[in-house]
């Protein structure tokens, strides 16, 4: 394509000729491979592709003509310009060119620019801008090339995705404006970024909108003098970074120092909180020529949701064909449920998953020197951190949440504590007294089936007050609706709470509805974990439990008792 040219391609075309006809045949970026896949799975017909090029007139006064465009790179056309100056003035490279391709993915079949500009933003899949830099360091020419943004809409074909951080991103296509909701993804230049920043962005896009490499260069501390654009970050460097931005918290949680289960069980929380999460990991390396010889890197990638598997057996199976873990688990957590993790890896493309399974943290210990391997032997497990640097353990989760909101740490007690409650004053004040429903009472009779049989579902998230309320005001119509949104207004005193959604197997993984709800202040735990517990919600019962307010109420009438499952939209709880 020459300079300033546009081209239309068709799901008839072959992806590979597209994809090699725009990256210098086999060295197309697999995030861009990744892409077309994900266009191809959800139908696309055309491909609309805008190319600018930029480049140094070496002959004679060696200055950028044809300089990046902001039809083509949107915002970030002032950041490629930075970029050739760091090149060369810090990087010891020579700039040479920069090709830049708007790439954009539409559902119907556009022959032509003034038809595309008729087309409505649900007829836009995905638009992504990849770049082509070709420099010259020492003697020898270097290429290189990366999608810089991406935006995917994800369609239906993925309604068991839950994901967060959504945002509507502004697209200017053939001088037309789209908007598409979808999520941000970024590739690192691996010069002036590397996948720390590339995480960054991803995480906190929905968050922190106009959030850049640039920025994030400065709370690292990166002057790419001294500190290089491209260093890695261990898990206290990030930490120390994203606490500088405004109000905003972050938890380091390693993988060596929680279980496995309570590992992908605190991660599970924060996603289900719509909480940004990155996750790091480490691996040994051979050194080239040298399989004796080893080193640690690491990599970082953005967590942006979960899927949700309605057919898992194993989460009825441990309760109805092993026997012997009943004394052990007296409810169903709901992450039972969720298989895999969805992430954004800034070195393969959007919307892969993780399995589970697939945190658990891994062996490499036969990679270990002599003396950590003595350590591992000698030493309780717990207690290897103080001795043996965090980089040869492989897995690490960063969650991001506002201010003085919540605590993950506690997350999982506050589940257990949560359910233990419920036990107990269901037990005590429903079934050891006349509790006879006279409305919808094959629900109570559900709850307390389920419960006796340790079945019931529990799902457990933060979400803040006055998004709950507002909630259960849509939600439960009934006759003493305005006396309980009252008193949650009046007697909760925290911006956020710690929510904990009760629901039956078959109403939780088919209709994704509930049956309860459990209402847990967040700073109650551990030191008063006996007063955790502020409002319990079940089948024509409530009772409020605050220190000087205690009401209890049954028999009330409910248009229905189940109620749709409450997904938090905290995309501004930092601003």
């Amino acid at each position: 394509m020459v300079n300033g040219e546009t081209k239309f391609f068709y799901k008839s075309d072959s992806l590979i000729m597209v994809a090699n006809e725009l990256t210098n045949h086999m060295e197309c970026p697999l995030p861009l491979r990744r892409t077309f896949s994900l266009m191809r799975e959800f139908g696309f017909e055309t491909i609309f592709v805008e190319f600018t090029e930029c480049h140094k007139n070496h002959s004679g006064d060696n200055k950028i003509i044809t300089p990046c465009v902001e039809n083509t790179c949107g915002k970030r056309f002032e950041s490629c310009k930075d970029y050739i100056r760091l090149l060369e003035q810090h990087y010891e490279c020579l700039f040479i060119s920069k090709k830049c391709y708007r790439i954009s993915f539409f559902n119907e079949i556009i022959t032509d620019e003034k038809s595309l500009c008729n087309k409505t933003d649900s007829n836009l899949l995905a638009y992504c801008i990849l770049h082509r830099d070709k420099y010259r360091k020492g003697e020898e020419v270097k290429r290189n090339q990366y999608v810089t943004e991406s935006t995917i809409s994800v369609r239906e074909r993925r309604r068991n995705f839950y994901l967060s951080g959504n945002q509507i991103t502004n697209a200017t296509i053939a001088g037309k404006n789209f908007q598409i909701k979808g999520h941000y993804f970024s590739q690192q230049n691996d010069i002036t970024n590397c996948c720390s920043q590339a995480s960054i962005k991803m995480a906190l896009r929905g968050f922190y909108r106009e959030l850049t490499a640039e920025q994030i260069n400065k709370l690292i501390g990166n002057d790419h003098k001294k500190n290089k654009g491209n260093r890695g970050l261990n898990p206290t460097e990030f930490k120390s970074a994203i606490s500088k931005l405004e109000k905003i918290e972050v938890e380091v949680f390693d993988g060596l120092m929680i279980g496995p289960w309570e590992f992908a069980k605190i991660i599970y929380h924060a996603v289900e909180s719509r909480f940004p999460v990155i996750l790091l990991f480490s691996h040994p390396k051979e050194k080239k020529g040298n399989p004796d010889k080893w080193k640690i890197e690491g990599h970082a990638t953005a967590l942006i949701g979960h899927t949700f598997n309605n057919s898992n057996w194993w989460s009825y199976g441990w309760i109805s064909y092993f026997s012997s873990l009943k004394p052990t688990f007296k409810y169903l957590p709901s992450v039972l449920w969720c298989d895999n993790f969805v992430i954004q890896d800034d070195n393969m493309g959007p919307y892969y998953r993780i399995p589970v399974s697939s945190l658990r943290v891994t062996n490499i210990s036969s990679k270990f020197p002599p003396w950590a391997k003595l350590a591992v032997k000698a030493i309780k497990k717990d207690f290897l951190r103080y001795i043996i640097p965090f980089s040869y353990w492989p897995v690490y989760a960063l969650i991001m949440s506002p201010a003085k909101s919540v605590d993950l740490r506690n997350c999982i007690q506050i589940e257990n504590y949560a359910l233990e409650h419920l036990f107990q004053y269901i037990n005590k004040s429903v079934l050891s007294t006349i509790y006879e429903p006279t409305w919808n009472r094959q629900f109570s009779e559900l709850l307390i089936y389920f419960m006796n049989e340790k079945m019931l579902v529990a799902r457990t998230f933060a979400i803040r007050k006055c998004e709950y309320i507002d909630y259960f005001g849509e939600a439960y119509r009934n006759e003493n609706m305005e006396e309980i949104l009252t008193s949650l207004e009046i007697h909760l005193k925290s911006e956020y709470i710690w929510l904990t959604e009760i629901s039956v197997p078959e109403l939780f993984w088919v209709n994704k509805k509930k049956i309860g709800d459990i209402v847990c202040e967040p700073y109650k735990f551990p030191e008063q974990k006996k007063q955790l517990v502020k409002f319990i919600r079940i089948p024509s019962h409530y009772c409020f439990f605050f220190e000087d307010f205690t009401i209890e109420r049954d028999s009330f009438k409910e248009r229905d008792s189940r109620y749709p499952l409450v997904s938090p939209e905290c995309n501004k709880c930092f601003i």
